[in-house]
């Protein structure tokens, strides 16, 4: 089992990742929690930290894993029912194309939220991570004036058109090395 881990979500809540994979594990696969929590236990400071965070409600005695309860806030943020619905609300409903005729983006919603459903699971991160390479794209492509060129919805999420976008946020930036004789000394 693999779990993604956004490391800005772990400082925002102030939790480390041990805490972050028992709240996770709470909300995705109870049976993998108890097979976790043998190996790495869960003690008294992990819940009043997890407590303290707003993702699990507070506890006067701890036994086990199974008597812990997510708080709704927690589980709200990682309920995957809207999340398509805020997929929509970025992406453009209609473009003018270049040759001037109009083009609805927004087409066979159902099989489109069944795509990402798919793509992004119950992994919020990833979703929040979309839905930012997304709204830079359409900002860049506004800006540039090339909104025309934005491809229908299905085909974005079929060709996993984010890809691009995050990789461009992954790129380092570095000078070239300057030729010789072209920096006066």
């Amino acid at each position: 089992m693999i779990i993604e881990i956004d490391i800005s979500q772990l400082i925002k809540l102030k939790i480390n990742a041990h805490q972050y994979l028992i709240a996770k594990l709470m909300l995705d696969n109870q049976k993998v929690l108890e097979k976790y929590t043998v190996a790495s236990p869960i003690t008294p400071d992990d819940t009043k930290t997890l407590v303290r965070a707003g993702v699990i409600e507070d506890s006067d005695l701890f036994i086990k894993s199974s008597e812990l309860h997510l708080t709704k806030k927690w589980k709200d943020l990682h309920n995957n029912d809207n999340w398509f619905e805020e997929l929509l609300a970025v992406y453009p409903k209609m473009v003018i194309r270049p040759d001037g005729s109009k083009d609805f983006l927004h087409i066979n919603p159902k099989l489109c939220k069944k795509q990402y459903l798919k793509i992004v699971g119950n992994d919020y991160d990833k979703h929040r991570r979309i839905l930012n390479a997304l709204f830079r794209e359409v900002s860049e492509l506004t800006k540039r004036g090339k909104l025309g060129f934005m491809t229908r919805l299905p085909k974005w999420i079929a060709a996993e058109g984010w890809l691009a976008e995050l990789a461009k946020e992954d790129e380092v930036v570095t000078e070239a090395p300057k030729a010789y004789g072209t920096e006066l000394t």
